[in-house]
Formats: C-alpha cells, sequence, structure tokens
C-alpha cells in the first residue's frame, strides 16, 4: 500500500480545496480475524500490523504535502476480550512496543500529525480493551500525540469527554470526534444536543482552539445509505 494508491482522493481534494486526514484499518483483514492486531502474541502479525501503519503514517504524510493541509492519522485498533483476560499487562506492552516503532521515523508536523484513539468496549470485547482510554492518555502524553477523544459511546463517558479538554495543555492537541450516543455506541450522527453545546463552550474556554481538531467519525459520510429507497 502506498501513497500513489489514494493519488484518486488527493487529487479530488485538491480540486474542491480540501484536505484530508486519515485512518490505518485494523480489521477485515485475515491477519485480525482473532480480533488482535498490535498486541498479537505473535510476532509475524504484529510485525504486519507495524508495517501497515508505518505505510499509512506515509500516506497521510504525503496528503498533507500535496494538498498543503496539515493531516492527521488517527490509530484505533479493536484487541480487547470477551471475558477477564489472565494478562492485562502482556497485551500493553505489546502495544507499547507496536506502537514505538510504527512512529519511530519523524515526520514533519506542518504535513502530518500522530493520533491515537482508545478502544472502550465492543462487541467480543466487553471485559478487556488494550488499548484503553487510560492506556492512551499515559502514551499520548509521554510520547507526544495527538489523543482522540469519541463523543459517541456513553453519555457516561462523554462527560469525561469534556474534563478531557482541560488537559490538553500536557499534549500537542487534541482530535474530537463528535457524535452521539445510540444504546451502547455511536451511530455517528451529530445533532446539536446539551452535551454537544457543552463540549464547544468548553473547548472555547480552553483557549486552546488552534490545537483541537474537530471532526466526524470517518465513515460518517456514509449514514445517508441506509435504509435503501
Amino acid at each position: 500500500m502506498l501513497p500513489e494508491h489514494f493519488q484518486s482522493w488527493i487529487d479530488w481534494a485538491k480540486s474542491n480545496g480540501l484536505g484530508m486526514d486519515f485512518n490505518p484499518t485494523y480489521f477485515s483483514h485475515p491477519k485480525a480475524a482473532d480480533g488482535f492486531t498490535l498486541t498479537h502474541p505473535d510476532k509475524a502479525i504484529r510485525d504486519f500490523w507495524i508495517e501497515h501503519g508505518i505505510c499509512c503514517r506515509k500516506i497521510g504524510a504525503e496528503m498533507g504535502r500535496q494538498l498543503g493541509s496539515t493531516t492527521v492519522t488517527n490509530v484505533w485498533i479493536p484487541d480487547g476480550y470477551k471475558d477477564i483476560p489472565v494478562d492485562r499487562t502482556g497485551p500493553r506492552e505489546r502495544l507499547t512496543d507496536s506502537l514505538d516503532k510504527m512512529f519511530a521515523e519523524p515526520i514533519d508536523p506542518k504535513v502530518h500529525l500522530d493520533a491515537v484513539e482508545a478502544k472502550l468496549f465492543g462487541i467480543g470485547a466487553e471485559s478487556y480493551t488494550a488499548g484503553s482510554h487510560e492506556y492512551y492518555l499515559a502514551y499520548a502524553t509521554s510520547r507526544q500525540k495527538i489523543l482522540t477523544l469519541d463523543a459517541g459511546p456513553l453519555p457516561s463517558h462523554r462527560s469525561h469527554f469534556r474534563q478531557d479538554l482541560l488537559r490538553a495543555d500536557v499534549l500537542p492537541g487534541l482530535l474530537l470526534h463528535v457524535s452521539r450516543p445510540v444504546r451502547w455506541d455511536s451511530d455517528h450522527v451529530v445533532i446539536l444536543d446539551d452535551e454537544l453545546q457543552a463540549i464547544a463552550k468548553e473547548l472555547v474556554r480552553s483557549g486552546k482552539l488552534d490545537s483541537i481538531h474537530i471532526g466526524l467519525d470517518y465513515f460518517d459520510a456514509s449514514i445517508n445509505a441506509w435504509p435503501p429507497g
């Protein structure tokens, strides 16, 4: 996977005066069939996903260079367990090692920024996620990466969302996915509800608008495709 494979996307964005962000896909692949990628106990599979992340950073950087607009490449992985695992530390140690290798090559922040996003929980990962919010907050702070916060999953999570904006002074920036919670997850529809307005007010009060990126989740544009007809 190389930047030229996305040239038609870049050309389209350029013709419409738009910038682009990028999201590596760590699922829908045979090497992610068991639900593990950057934390996988098999080093060969981890190395495959590390290389995938390196390639995606290069694609994001090329987007930024050609479009003259900084591209944020957001890393999200599904790795987790349905039941309580015996070992909680091992997967996180492997995740840290994988991320450090993936981010090893510096890229000009004028064209590209790295972001990491937590997985709260999900179907098949109800009891444990390696990339939890607390893990990524610590990782982003120690490695000076952008932290991605998703407003969608749960009402209780959204209240923490606003509180975490205050921590932006220890990070190079934040990436916000604004959405609404439905049941236990986000349905990726933005509505002007009280919580979204509270988030916007907190953004303004923070005085850090220059380092905070606001966007939708990466597949939100497909929302009108269902139901058919």
